[in-house]
Protein backbone atom coordinates (compact mmCIF):
# COMPACT_ATOMS: atom_id res chain seq x y z
CA UNK A 1 0.00 0.00 0.00
CA UNK A 2 1.07 3.41 -0.63
CA UNK A 3 0.48 6.81 1.73
CA UNK A 4 1.30 10.37 0.91
CA UNK A 5 4.10 11.51 2.30
CA UNK A 6 5.34 15.39 1.92
CA UNK A 7 7.65 16.08 -1.10
CA UNK A 8 9.66 18.26 1.04
CA UNK A 9 9.33 20.99 -1.22
CA UNK A 10 9.77 24.61 0.41
CA UNK A 11 9.26 27.53 -1.71
CA UNK A 12 11.22 30.83 -1.37
CA UNK A 13 8.65 33.39 -1.02
CA UNK A 14 6.63 30.76 1.18
CA UNK A 15 9.90 30.30 3.43
CA UNK A 16 10.10 33.85 3.66
CA UNK A 17 6.82 35.06 4.74
CA UNK A 18 6.58 32.12 6.83
CA UNK A 19 9.72 33.99 8.62
CA UNK A 20 8.44 37.27 8.45
CA UNK A 21 5.52 35.95 10.04
CA UNK A 22 6.90 34.03 12.81
CA UNK A 23 8.97 36.44 14.18
CA UNK A 24 6.27 39.06 14.06
CA UNK A 25 4.74 36.86 16.70
CA UNK A 26 7.20 36.10 18.60
CA UNK A 27 7.83 39.66 18.99
CA UNK A 28 4.79 40.53 20.06
CA UNK A 29 4.25 37.67 21.72
CA UNK A 30 7.42 38.06 24.06
CA UNK A 31 6.24 41.73 25.15
CA UNK A 32 2.90 40.71 26.00
CA UNK A 33 4.98 37.64 27.93
CA UNK A 34 6.78 39.73 29.90
CA UNK A 35 4.24 42.46 30.64
CA UNK A 36 1.87 39.48 32.04
CA UNK A 37 4.73 38.35 34.61
CA UNK A 38 5.23 41.56 35.67
CA UNK A 39 1.56 42.29 36.68
CA UNK A 40 0.17 39.36 37.19
CA UNK A 41 3.07 37.49 39.57
CA UNK A 42 0.71 34.51 40.11
CA UNK A 43 3.34 31.43 40.33
CA UNK A 44 0.43 28.73 39.15
CA UNK A 45 -0.36 30.72 36.29
CA UNK A 46 3.36 31.83 35.31
CA UNK A 47 4.55 28.51 35.26
CA UNK A 48 1.79 27.96 32.20
CA UNK A 49 2.88 31.13 30.26
CA UNK A 50 6.34 29.47 29.05
CA UNK A 51 3.60 26.60 27.16
CA UNK A 52 1.39 28.97 26.03
CA UNK A 53 3.64 31.06 24.48
CA UNK A 54 5.45 28.17 22.92
CA UNK A 55 2.40 26.65 21.45
CA UNK A 56 1.41 29.98 20.02
CA UNK A 57 4.64 30.78 18.41
CA UNK A 58 5.12 27.20 16.63
CA UNK A 59 0.61 27.37 16.03
CA UNK A 60 1.48 31.07 13.61
CA UNK A 61 4.98 28.68 12.15
CA UNK A 62 2.90 26.28 11.13
CA UNK A 63 -0.01 28.22 10.00
CA UNK A 64 2.06 30.44 7.99
CA UNK A 65 3.77 27.26 6.41
CA UNK A 66 0.53 26.15 5.41
CA UNK A 67 -0.12 29.31 3.55
CA UNK A 68 3.10 29.47 2.14
CA UNK A 69 2.88 25.96 0.75
CA UNK A 70 5.65 24.37 2.92
CA UNK A 71 6.36 20.75 2.97
CA UNK A 72 8.99 20.11 4.77
CA UNK A 73 8.36 19.47 8.47
CA UNK A 74 11.85 19.49 9.54
CA UNK A 75 12.42 23.09 7.97
CA UNK A 76 9.20 24.22 9.62
CA UNK A 77 10.20 23.28 13.37
CA UNK A 78 13.61 24.86 12.52
CA UNK A 79 11.95 27.95 12.25
CA UNK A 80 10.08 27.43 15.00
CA UNK A 81 13.22 27.03 16.98
CA UNK A 82 14.54 30.43 15.72
CA UNK A 83 11.66 32.23 16.18
CA UNK A 84 11.61 30.90 19.71
CA UNK A 85 15.02 32.18 20.83
CA UNK A 86 13.74 35.67 19.46
CA UNK A 87 10.65 35.73 21.26
CA UNK A 88 12.92 34.89 24.81
CA UNK A 89 15.20 37.63 23.21
CA UNK A 90 12.43 40.09 23.07
CA UNK A 91 11.49 38.68 26.62
CA UNK A 92 14.55 39.22 28.15
CA UNK A 93 14.65 42.97 26.24
CA UNK A 94 11.01 43.82 27.59
CA UNK A 95 12.00 42.27 30.97
CA UNK A 96 15.18 44.66 31.67
CA UNK A 97 12.78 47.68 30.36
CA UNK A 98 9.99 46.89 32.81
CA UNK A 99 12.12 46.49 35.88
CA UNK A 100 14.83 49.31 35.38
CA UNK A 101 14.78 52.68 33.67
CA UNK A 102 16.65 51.88 30.52
CA UNK A 103 15.00 53.14 27.13
CA UNK A 104 13.08 49.98 25.42
CA UNK A 105 15.61 50.35 22.38
CA UNK A 106 18.54 50.76 24.91
CA UNK A 107 17.37 47.50 26.78
CA UNK A 108 17.77 45.51 23.32
CA UNK A 109 21.36 46.54 22.91
CA UNK A 110 23.32 42.79 23.85
CA UNK A 111 26.09 44.48 26.48
CA UNK A 112 23.07 46.14 28.12
CA UNK A 113 21.19 42.95 28.36
CA UNK A 114 23.98 41.22 29.61
CA UNK A 115 24.84 43.09 32.36
CA UNK A 116 20.84 43.50 33.30
CA UNK A 117 21.27 39.18 33.32
CA UNK A 118 23.94 38.79 35.44
CA UNK A 119 22.83 41.37 37.73
CA UNK A 120 19.29 39.20 38.14
CA UNK A 121 21.57 35.90 38.54
CA UNK A 122 23.49 37.96 41.88
CA UNK A 123 20.76 39.19 43.15
CA UNK A 124 17.11 37.80 42.08
CA UNK A 125 14.05 40.01 41.84
CA UNK A 126 10.73 37.62 42.52
CA UNK A 127 10.23 35.01 45.10
CA UNK A 128 8.37 31.51 44.76
CA UNK A 129 8.23 30.34 48.17
CA UNK A 130 8.88 32.61 51.45
CA UNK A 131 10.60 36.07 51.17
CA UNK A 132 14.23 35.20 49.96
CA UNK A 133 14.24 36.22 46.31
CA UNK A 134 15.53 33.55 44.14
CA UNK A 135 19.40 34.21 42.70
CA UNK A 136 22.15 32.32 41.60
CA UNK A 137 22.14 28.28 40.45
CA UNK A 138 18.69 27.89 41.51
CA UNK A 139 17.29 31.18 39.59
CA UNK A 140 19.32 30.07 36.82
CA UNK A 141 18.30 26.24 36.32
CA UNK A 142 14.54 28.11 36.29
CA UNK A 143 15.60 30.50 33.61
CA UNK A 144 17.17 26.85 31.37
CA UNK A 145 13.79 24.90 31.88
CA UNK A 146 12.07 28.14 30.61
CA UNK A 147 14.49 28.60 28.02
CA UNK A 148 13.74 24.69 27.16
CA UNK A 149 9.73 25.31 27.03
CA UNK A 150 10.09 28.43 24.86
CA UNK A 151 12.34 27.42 22.08
CA UNK A 152 11.97 23.67 21.92
CA UNK A 153 8.28 23.83 22.44
CA UNK A 154 8.15 26.32 19.56
CA UNK A 155 9.89 24.03 17.06
CA UNK A 156 7.53 20.67 18.49
CA UNK A 157 4.69 23.03 17.47
CA UNK A 158 5.79 23.99 14.65
CA UNK A 159 6.94 20.26 13.84
CA UNK A 160 3.27 18.18 14.90
CA UNK A 161 0.51 21.41 14.02
CA UNK A 162 1.73 21.11 10.42
CA UNK A 163 -1.19 19.92 7.90
CA UNK A 164 -0.98 16.81 7.45
CA UNK A 165 -3.17 17.20 4.40
CA UNK A 166 -2.02 16.03 0.97
CA UNK A 167 -0.63 18.18 -1.66
CA UNK A 168 -1.50 18.14 -5.07
CA UNK A 169 2.41 18.88 -6.94
CA UNK A 170 0.61 18.98 -10.58
CA UNK A 171 -1.87 21.85 -9.61
CA UNK A 172 0.39 23.44 -6.32
CA UNK A 173 -2.51 23.46 -4.21
CA UNK A 174 -3.50 21.99 -0.53
CA UNK A 175 -5.89 18.62 -1.19
CA UNK A 176 -9.79 19.40 -0.16
CA UNK A 177 -10.27 17.30 2.66
CA UNK A 178 -14.27 15.82 3.48
CA UNK A 179 -14.43 14.57 6.63
CA UNK A 180 -17.05 11.83 7.39
CA UNK A 181 -17.79 10.99 3.27
CA UNK A 182 -18.91 7.51 4.51
CA UNK A 183 -19.81 5.96 7.96
CA UNK A 184 -19.89 2.12 8.80
CA UNK A 185 -20.84 0.16 11.24
CA UNK A 186 -18.09 -1.78 13.37
CA UNK A 187 -19.57 -4.48 14.84
CA UNK A 188 -18.54 -8.16 15.16
CA UNK A 189 -20.10 -9.76 12.45
CA UNK A 190 -18.12 -6.97 10.27
CA UNK A 191 -14.62 -7.79 11.73
CA UNK A 192 -13.23 -9.65 8.77
CA UNK A 193 -14.30 -6.80 6.41
CA UNK A 194 -13.06 -4.08 8.29
CA UNK A 195 -9.71 -6.12 8.61
CA UNK A 196 -10.01 -6.74 4.51
CA UNK A 197 -10.58 -2.92 4.63
CA UNK A 198 -7.60 -1.71 6.27
CA UNK A 199 -5.12 -3.96 4.14
CA UNK A 200 -5.90 -1.78 1.48
CA UNK A 201 -8.79 -4.40 0.03
CA UNK A 202 -11.46 -1.51 -1.28
CA UNK A 203 -13.72 -4.12 -2.52
CA UNK A 204 -14.85 -4.52 1.32
CA UNK A 205 -16.52 -1.17 1.66
CA UNK A 206 -19.82 -2.85 -0.22
CA UNK A 207 -19.99 -5.45 2.93
CA UNK A 208 -20.22 -3.34 5.45
CA UNK A 209 -23.69 -1.55 6.94
CA UNK A 210 -23.96 2.28 6.87
CA UNK A 211 -24.15 3.88 10.13
CA UNK A 212 -25.45 7.10 11.35
CA UNK A 213 -23.06 9.82 12.69
CA UNK A 214 -24.06 9.15 16.13
CA UNK A 215 -24.09 5.32 16.12
CA UNK A 216 -21.32 4.03 17.62
CA UNK A 217 -18.43 2.32 17.11
CA UNK A 218 -18.20 3.04 13.51
CA UNK A 219 -15.05 3.93 10.72
CA UNK A 220 -15.72 7.24 9.35
CA UNK A 221 -14.22 7.62 5.58
CA UNK A 222 -12.26 11.20 4.59
CA UNK A 223 -11.55 11.87 1.48
CA UNK A 224 -8.82 13.96 0.40
CA UNK A 225 -9.19 14.77 -3.81
CA UNK A 226 -7.63 17.44 -5.97
CA UNK A 227 -10.36 19.87 -7.24
CA UNK A 228 -8.44 20.17 -10.44
CA UNK A 229 -7.53 16.89 -11.72
CA UNK A 230 -7.52 13.27 -10.84
CA UNK A 231 -4.12 12.87 -9.80
CA UNK A 232 -4.42 13.25 -6.17
CA UNK A 233 -6.96 10.94 -3.96
CA UNK A 234 -5.93 9.67 -0.80
CA UNK A 235 -8.52 7.53 1.72
CA UNK A 236 -8.08 8.19 5.63
CA UNK A 237 -10.09 5.70 8.01
CA UNK A 238 -10.93 7.07 11.79
CA UNK A 239 -12.59 4.54 14.22
CA UNK A 240 -14.85 6.60 16.38
CA UNK A 241 -16.00 5.54 19.58
CA UNK A 242 -18.32 6.63 22.40
CA UNK A 243 -16.94 6.91 26.45
CA UNK A 244 -18.74 7.63 29.43
CA UNK A 245 -16.99 8.43 32.32
CA UNK A 246 -17.60 8.25 36.04
CA UNK A 247 -20.05 11.54 35.88
CA UNK A 248 -22.06 10.18 33.26
CA UNK A 249 -20.36 12.21 31.04
CA UNK A 250 -20.35 11.02 26.87
CA UNK A 251 -17.08 11.90 24.88
CA UNK A 252 -16.33 10.52 21.60
CA UNK A 253 -12.71 9.87 20.41
CA UNK A 254 -10.92 8.84 16.81
CA UNK A 255 -8.01 6.97 16.52
CA UNK A 256 -6.40 6.77 13.13
CA UNK A 257 -6.38 3.15 11.47
CA UNK A 258 -5.48 4.48 8.09
CA UNK A 259 -4.00 7.59 6.69
CA UNK A 260 -3.80 9.25 2.87
CA UNK A 261 -3.93 5.67 1.34
CA UNK A 262 -3.33 6.65 -2.30
CA UNK A 263 -6.52 5.67 -4.06
CA UNK A 264 -7.58 5.81 -7.92
CA UNK A 265 -9.88 8.07 -9.02
CA UNK A 266 -12.06 4.69 -9.64
CA UNK A 267 -11.80 3.85 -5.67
CA UNK A 268 -13.16 7.36 -4.68
CA UNK A 269 -16.33 6.32 -6.31
CA UNK A 270 -16.29 3.28 -4.50
CA UNK A 271 -15.60 4.79 -0.96
CA UNK A 272 -18.48 7.32 -2.01
CA UNK A 273 -20.65 4.29 -2.68
CA UNK A 274 -19.26 2.39 0.55
CA UNK A 275 -21.69 0.88 2.33
CA UNK A 276 -24.85 -1.17 2.16
CA UNK A 277 -28.05 1.10 3.70
CA UNK A 278 -29.40 0.32 7.13
CA UNK A 279 -32.61 -1.96 6.96
CA UNK A 280 -35.38 0.19 8.30
CA UNK A 281 -37.06 -0.23 11.53
CA UNK A 282 -40.59 -0.79 12.26
CA UNK A 283 -41.63 1.77 14.58
CA UNK A 284 -43.18 0.53 18.16
CA UNK A 285 -46.23 -0.50 18.44
CA UNK A 286 -46.59 -0.31 14.50
CA UNK A 287 -48.02 -3.74 13.16
CA UNK A 288 -48.74 -2.38 9.40
CA UNK A 289 -45.80 -5.22 8.26
CA UNK A 290 -48.55 -8.30 9.41
CA UNK A 291 -50.87 -7.18 7.26
CA UNK A 292 -51.74 -8.66 4.33
CA UNK A 293 -54.02 -7.81 1.22
CA UNK A 294 -57.75 -8.93 0.83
Amino acid sequence: MEHYKHSGAVPILGALMTIVAGLLAASLLGVVYTYVLYYIPIVYFNVLLPVGLAFAIGFVVSMAGTWGKIRNTPVLAIIGFFCGLVSLYVAWAADAYVRTSFGFSWAFAPDVLIAYIQLFYERGDWTLFGDEPIAGISLAAIWVIEAAIIVGGAAFTALVANSEDPFCERCDVWADVEKGVRRLKLERGSQASAARLLQGDLTALAESERAEKREYPHLRLDLATCGSCQDSNYLTIQSVTESVNDKGETSTSEEALLTNLVITPEQVQLVRDAGTPAAPQAEEGNFDFLKTDD
